[in-house]
C-alpha cells in the first residue's frame, strides 16, 4: 500500500532551484562592513544600547538604596527566566506597586491582592464573576513570578527599558496591552482598615402624601470628599425612596455617603424622615383621622337620607351617603364613621366624625392641636364682604389657606343651600376679578365676594342652640379657664369681662370677635332658646358663667 502526500514548502524551493539556480549568500567585504557599521540604523541601534544602558544603571542605583539587599550582577541577564513574561504588561500597576519596590514589599502586595482574587475566596459568586476573578488571580501570579525573582526581574526591566531608549531615539512608541490595575483595590483596601466615620442621624420633614402616595424625595446636601490635592466640598444629591404607608421616622441611610476624613472611613449618613402637619388630617399609625367635624346641615333631623362630602389627602374627596340616623330625632349626639381602606395603606382606615347642626363642611385648613393647646393657634380671622348686599361676615380660618378654603368656609357658616355660588374677588385694572382656587390667602384679611346674595348669618333658635353649647365646652379649654380666672379675680365679676373670654368662637358664626358683638349674641341667644322646649338646663349653665 503506498501514500502520497504534498509537501509545499519542499515544492517551493523545488521550483525556485529550476527558475533561479542554486545561489550563494554573499558576504560583505570590509568596506562594505564599515559602511554598514557607520549606517544611521547601526548608529541609532548603539545609541539606543547606550541609552537602555543608562537607564538600567540607573535603576540600580535606585533600587540599591531602597533595598540594600540587592546585589546586581552581569550574570542576571542570562540566567534562565523564572517566567515567561510579557513585556507589553506592567506587573507593577498589576501588583500596585512602585519599580523600585522591595521583594519583600512585592511578596506582600500580592499576598493581600490574593485574599481578594484567589478562587477559593469567589464562594457565592456569580459565575461571571467567578471568570473574571481568576483572570485577575492568574495576571497576579504571573506578575508575582516575574517580580518576586531578582535575575527575572532584571531581565523584564531591561527589555522595558530598551523599548523606553526606542522610543526617544527612534519614536517608536512601545506596546502595551490592557491588564488589571491593582491601585484602586489597594487604595480601598487601605480605606477598610481605617476606623469607621461617625453615624450622623439627619431629620427630615416630607409631605404627608409621600407616605399617602409613595415616592422618591430627592435631597441636596453639601459634603466634604477627598481629591487628589487634599480636601473640597461637593453637591451631592441624595435620592430616597418611601414606600406608601411606611412608618415613621423612615430611615433611609447611607453607608460612607457622608463627609470624608483623613484617619477614619467617610461618615454614614442616616435620614430620619417624617410627615409634616397636615392642614386636614392626622396621622394615626396607618390610619388617618380627620381635624374638623363634618357638618350635616341644619335640617338634617327632616331628611331621611343624608349626603356630605369629606376631604382627605392630596385633593382627595369621598361622598358619604346612606340612611339618616338622626331622622326625627331631637336629641343631641355625633356619627363617627370609619372607612376602610382610605388609610395611609390598603390596610388603614379614615376616621371622622359627622355632627348635626352644622352646614356641610369642606377642607378647612387646621392645625394640629395638641392637647391643652389652643385650637385657634396659626389662625386668622378674616373679614368678608358680599359686594351686591354690602353684608359682611368674619371667618376664622387657617392662615396658610387657599382662596378655595376660604370659598368653603364661607359657605358653611353662612349655611348656604347645595348649588350656591361664591367667588372671591380681588382689584385688578380699575374693575374686579376672581381669584384663583389656588391662590393662597398670604397677608390678606379683607376680602369681597360675589355670587349668591347674603346679608348676613340667619341665627335660627337651632343655631342658637348650637352656639351656647359651644360656649359650654370651651370653657374647659385651658386657655378659657385662664382669662376667666383673670376676669374673676374675686369671684364674681362684671358680664363683659366674662364673656370677653369666649369671643374666640364668634367668627365660628360668621360674627366680629369683640365683646360688645358677643354680648349681644349672647342676649339674642337666650332669647330665642328659651323657645325651645327642654333647654332650662342649658340656660342655667350659662347663667352660671
Amino acid at each position: 500500500m503506498a501514500v502520497t502526500t504534498f509537501d509545499g514548502q519542499f515544492s517551493f524551493k523545488q521550483d525556485s532551484l529550476a527558475r533561479l539556480g542554486k545561489r550563494e549568500p554573499s558576504k560583505m567585504n570590509a568596506d562594505q562592513y564599515a559602511a554598514f557599521q557607520n549606517s544611521p540604523f547601526m548608529q541609532g541601534v548603539r545609541k539606543t544600547e547606550d541609552l537602555c544602558w543608562s537607564f538600567t544603571c540607573d535603576r540600580d542605583e535606585r533600587r540599591k538604596k531602597s533595598d540594600p539587599s540587592f546585589k546586581p550582577t552581569d550574570d542576571d541577564f542570562s540566567a534562565p527566566k523564572a517566567h515567561e513574561f510579557d513585556r507589553c504588561i506592567n506587573y507593577y500597576k498589576v501588583l500596585g506597586i512602585d519599580e523600585y519596590s522591595t521583594l519583600e514589599e512585592v511578596k506582600k502586595a500580592y499576598k493581600k491582592l490574593s485574599l481578594v482574587y484567589h478562587p477559593d475566596k469567589t464562594a457565592g459568586m456569580s459565575a461571571e464573576q467567578k471568570e473574571e476573578y481568576a483572570a485577575v488571580f492568574i495576571e497576579l501570579k504571573n506578575a508575582y513570578l516575574t517580580l518576586g525573582d531578582n535575575a527575572t526581574r532584571r531581565q523584564y526591566d531591561r527589555e522595558r527599558d530598551r523599548d523606553k531608549a526606542s522610543f526617544e531615539v527612534n519614536g517608536f512608541k512601545p506596546k502595551t496591552r490592557a491588564h488589571f490595575d491593582a491601585s484602586e483595590v489597594l487604595k480601598k483596601l487601605q480605606e477598610m482598615q481605617k476606623p469607621p466615620g461617625k453615624h450622623l442621624e439627619v431629620p427630615l420633614a416630607v409631605k404627608l402624601e409621600k407616605f399617602f402616595y409613595g415616592g422618591h424625595k430627592g435631597i441636596r446636601r453639601q459634603r466634604r470628599v477627598k481629591d487628589f490635592g487634599g480636601f473640597t466640598q461637593e453637591t451631592r444629591i441624595y435620592r430616597v425612596d418611601i414606600p406608601r404607608g411606611a412608618s415613621e421616622p423612615h430611615d433611609v441611610t447611607f453607608r460612607q455617603g457622608g463627609d470624608h476624613h483623613e484617619d477614619t472611613r467617610p461618615d454614614t449618613l442616616c435620614f430620619k424622615m417624617s410627615s409634616k402637619p397636615h392642614a386636614l388630617v392626622e396621622r394615626r399609625g396607618e390610619d388617618l383621622v380627620l381635624r374638623s367635624r363634618v357638618g350635616l346641615g341644619t335640617t338634617v333631623q327632616n331628611d331621611p337620607l343624608i349626603w356630605t362630602e369629606v376631604p382627605s389627602v392630596g385633593g382627595r374627596h369621598l361622598l358619604l351617603w346612606g340612611q339618616n340616623p338622626f331622622y326625627n330625632s331631637t336629641r343631641p349626639g355625633e356619627l363617627r364613621v370609619k372607612v376602610e381602606g382610605e388609610g395611609l395603606s390598603s390596610k388603614g382606615s379614615l376616621h371622622f366624625t359627622c355632627r348635626p347642626g352644622l352646614s356641610s363642611s369642606s377642607s378647612m385648613p387646621a392645625r394640629p392641636v395638641q392637647p391643652g393647646a389652643d385650637p385657634t393657634a396659626d389662625q386668622v380671622v378674616v373679614s368678608v364682604k358680599n359686594m351686591q348686599t354690602d353684608g359682611k361676615i368674619f371667618i376664622r380660618i387657617h392662615k396658610s389657606a387657599t382662596m378655595a378654603d376660604v370659598r368653603a368656609k364661607v359657605v358653611d357658616v353662612l349655611g348656604l343651600p347645595r348649588g350656591s355660588t361664591v367667588r372671591m374677588l380681588q382689584h385688578f385694572s380699575g374693575g374686579y376679578t376672581p381669584f384663583s382656587d389656588r391662590q393662597a390667602l398670604g397677608a390678606l384679611r379683607s376680602l369681597n365676594c360675589a355670587g349668591t346674595a347674603w346679608t348676613g348669618v340667619d341665627f335660627t333658635p337651632t343655631r342658637c342652640k348650637q352656639f351656647l353649647r359651644d360656649i359650654l365646652v370651651a370653657k374647659d379649654r385651658p386657655a378659657i379657664q385662664a382669662k376667666l380666672k383673670v376676669s374673676k379675680p374675686g369671684g364674681s365679676a362684671a358680664a363683659p369681662e366674662v364673656w370677653s373670654a369666649f369671643v374666640s368662637i364668634l367668627p365660628e358664626y360668621g360674627l366680629e370677635p369683640i365683646t360688645s358683638v358677643m354680648q349681644d349674641t349672647i342676649a339674642l341667644a337666650r332669647r330665642k332658646v328659651k323657645e325651645l322646649p327642654g333647654c332650662d338646663s342649658l340656660l342655667e349653665q350659662i347663667e352660671q358663667l
